[in-house]
């Protein structure tokens, strides 16, 4: 009778992963540990934070749209099994000469598994899950297909993505171009307003950009000290 083989370990990363899921969990006040908490984890753990970069989701846009899906009562033993089949399904997922489970790993299970997160993380990224859930190419994690093909594919949802975000950058660019030109030329006069029309636009600009620069640095503060911050007890119902 053949010996049992051992549990496939996880990585450094796995685990540390599958730490923060936990701690997703309590505070959500879950019971079990879910599907959407593990890819709450993943999108802030720097093994495959960058995965959800390439694909242009935030945190915080993750979590809004994992929320929206709802989680109906009586669900626990089926959200259970969900994370259970997700583990060995990243455990399948090993190649040749790989012996641990990595983080990268249960991204694409979570992925191939075309569960609610799955969903969501395809609607908001705009990318069919399909292509998701077979090409990690597309998220910058080891590819399977040839380093040409991988780039090109990588380039197309690069532009796809830019292209979406300069068209609504552009339109609201515009619009207020025409506006401060009108508010210009209200103000300073008829005469001084084209003139001085080009300075308080890249004005304007730039307050605009050092903006988004201290919003951006001020959600990762926020987003260090949510993780760094000490779990309260649940309390009894």
């Amino acid at each position: 009778m053949p010996e049992p083989q051992p549990p496939t370990p996880f990585d450094d990363d796995a685990a540390a992963v599958l730490g923060l899921a936990e701690l997703e969990a309590r505070r959500a006040g879950a019971a079990e540990l879910e599907v959407r908490h593990i890819a709450l984890a993943l999108a802030q753990h720097p093994s495959c934070r960058r995965a959800f970069q390439e694909l242009g989701i935030g945190l915080d846009r993750l979590r809004a749209a994992l929320a929206e899906g709802g989680h109906p009562a009586g669900a626990a033993l089926r959200q259970a099994q969900e994370t259970a089949e997700l583990l060995a399904r990243a455990r399948n997922l090993l190649g040749g000469g790989e012996t641990a489970v990595g983080g990268h790993h249960l991204l694409m299970a979570l992925l191939q598994a075309g569960g609610a997160a799955a969903q969501a993380i395809a609607r908001e990224s705009g990318v069919p899950l399909n292509d998701l859930a077979h090409k990690p190419e597309l998220m910058g994690l080891p590819p399977r297909l040839g380093r040409a093909e991988a780039f090109l594919q990588r380039l197309a949802l690069g532009a796809r993505r830019i292209g979406r975000w300069t068209v609504r950058a552009f339109a609201w660019s515009a619009l207020w171009a025409f506006v401060l030109y009108l508010l210009a030329a209200w103000v300073l006069g008829s005469e001084r307003g084209p003139r001085w029309f080009p300075w308080l636009l890249l004005l304007t600009g730039a307050g605009c950009a050092l903006g988004l620069v201290a919003q951006r640095a001020w959600r990762k503060v926020q987003r260090r000290r949510k993780l760094r911050a000490p779990f309260a007890p649940r309390k009894p119902a």
